[in-house]
């Protein structure tokens, strides 16, 4: 019996002596589990934040592509933006923003949000390389002349233009058409009225507005605009002549003065709208989608001197049709180029040119209603452009998406 007792008594020791690992071992596994526990709340989250910025994403998806492919008259326009505005968690809205088309829209799901500024242009049915309109007097072309893609002239003909000491070379790879007796009719540019005035010595340097916050107006007093960097929902106006100089970093921001010059070296994408004259100095360089646009009640003035390049639109429209528009030598323009008044052309147009009047100077003459190596390449037919006129038939494409 004393023998037993010895032996229960030392497995009560062994036991005693076990309970801190078991305690451990219970607290290791409870440990254990409370992670697995933490990591499958966790990965059940993460996958439900996956999922929402997933269906956030395809909403957006959506919307691009519906502005990519089923846009078309304004009435379809407010007809489809209804059926969007239906979606749940979905708002869209569209404006102007100068002579651009302007869709924006915000899905949301939880704590997430996509807001998105779509600029819109339009891919055309037709494109027209260079239509001038009936004034009941023939076109002259000479020199290195090539026209890629259809054109409208008077008469449904041309002539050719003699210079003492010059050969012609007249290439036009595409149909002749007889023009009708006017031009279209281009859009207007569309400004913004319920805007806020900001200061220009309110900040420094660089200023930046969401176009989901209101409009913001600076006003340049003394006529120069200089070592600044300034994008988004902004217009900058002067009731004077403007100087643009080459150390502003512009992007996406209308100009309003009377006369603009932009500084030789500038980089940048604007829209800028003039009463009396636009001169885009050498070697400038203007981006997509960018629009010189000039409106007078009589004379203007636009001027892009050699070594520029122009990406979007060059316009200039007057009452009474006296507006003229002078591209020097070795000035690059891609999309459309459109003048009520009258056009002398010396640089390469990749696009469509609607003119009034063609013209050209030398030192000693100056030819009327004549073009001397013009050079117009016609785009190719998924390019997509500003759209300028109310052509119901064409179809809505996105030329810049803002983030």
């Amino acid at each position: 019996m004393l023998r037993r007792f010895g032996t229960l008594s030392r497995k009560k020791r062994i036991s005693a002596k076990s309970l801190p690992y078991v305690i451990i071992t219970l607290l290791l596994i409870g440990i254990v589990l409370s992670s697995i526990v933490l990591m499958v709340s966790y990965f059940y989250k993460i996958t439900s934040e996956f999922e929402n910025q997933n269906s956030l994403i395809d909403k957006a998806k959506s919307i691009r592509n519906f502005c990519n492919s089923k846009l078309g008259s304004e009435g379809h326009i407010q007809n489809s933006f209804n059926d969007i505005d239906a979606i749940e968690n979905v708002a869209i809205s569209k404006g102007n923003w100068g002579v651009l088309d302007r869709v924006q829209f915000k899905t949301w799901s939880k704590n997430d949000t996509i807001k998105e500024t779509l600029f819109l242009g339009e891919n055309r049915d037709r494109k027209i390389s260079l239509y001038i309109p009936n004034i009941k007097k023939q076109l002259k072309l000479g020199g290195k002349t090539i026209i890629e893609g259809d054109v409208c002239f008077p008469m449904n003909t041309y002539g050719e233009l003699y210079i003492p000491q010059k050969s012609n070379d007249i290439k036009i790879k595409g149909r002749v058409y007889s023009s009708l007796d006017r031009l279209p009719t281009v859009r207007d540019f569309l400004i913004e009225k319920n805007v806020e005035p900001i200061d220009l010595g309110s900040f420094n340097k660089v200023y930046s507005n969401s176009f989901f916050s209101s409009t913001k107006k600076i006003i340049v007093e003394n006529g120069v605009l200089e070592d600044l960097k300034i994008n988004g929902n902004v217009i900058i106006e002067s009731r004077q002549k403007l100087i643009i100089k080459k150390n502003v970093e512009l992007r996406d921001v209308i100009v309003l003065a009377p006369e603009v010059v932009i500084e030789n070296g500038f980089v940048g994408n604007i829209q800028v709208l003039a009463t009396k004259k636009i001169k885009l100095e050498e070697n400038a360089k203007l981006n997509f989608p960018s629009v010189l646009y000039l409106k007078s009640e009589k004379e203007g003035e636009i001027i892009v001197e050699d070594e520029s390049y122009v990406l979007g639109a060059i316009i200039g429209v007057s009452e009474e049709n006296k507006t003229n528009i002078t591209i020097n030598k070795n000035v690059k323009i891609v999309g459309d180029l459109f003048c009520t008044g009258r056009l002398s052309f010396k640089g390469e147009m990749f696009g469509e040119v609607r003119v009034n009047q063609l013209y050209y100077r030398t030192n000693e003459s100056e030819y009327g209603n004549a073009a001397f190596d013009l050079k117009i390449f016609n785009l190719p037919s998924f390019t997509s452009q500003l759209r300028l006129f109310e052509e119901k038939r064409n179809t809505y494409r996105i030329l810049k998406c803002i983030k």
